[in-house]
């Protein structure tokens, strides 16, 4: 075993557990232009060729639901160094403006329409992923 292995992070499978794959543009979505911080855009599949002019702005995750508890896994390979730096440099990760997750992914885990509230999320780092936990996600006004 190598030192990178012996680092490497492993997502943990338990039963109870959907894990989904998505892509995240970055900012804030009350601008058009998805400028500052937080989360701007969820998309319902990763990108596969992130182009490096878009790796400023975007990055692959996994969004991980367990018994009310969202963990978001932020893939560091499919981000610049300088995004690392901007949206994680601080062990927090901003979001500035509530930010409603699509219906085509919540359909998947949980029967109503759910967000992710304006606040500072703690950021954990490991080798592979900088991932943030909400504890309680709010439910949107229809």
């Amino acid at each position: 075993m190598n030192s990178q292995q012996q680092y490497e992070f492993k997502l943990p499978q338990r039963k109870q557990q959907i894990q989904i794959e998505v892509s995240i543009r970055f900012g804030n979505p009350k601008y058009s232009d998805c400028r500052n911080f937080g989360i701007c855009k969820i998309y319902e599949k990763p990108l596969s060729n992130v182009a490096s002019r878009l790796k400023d702005h975007f990055a692959n995750a996994l969004m991980v639901f367990e018994r009310g508890t969202l963990e978001i896994y932020f893939i560091k390979a499919s981000m610049s160094r300088r995004t690392c730096t901007h949206y994680f440099g601080s062990d927090y990760f901003k979001v500035e403006n509530e930010k409603k997750i699509p219906s085509r992914i919540t359909k998947q885990f949980y029967p109503s329409m759910i967000c992710i509230s304006n606040q500072e999320y703690i950021v954990t780092e490991t080798v592979n992923y900088y991932m943030i936990t909400i504890f309680s996600y709010g439910e949107v006004e229809r």
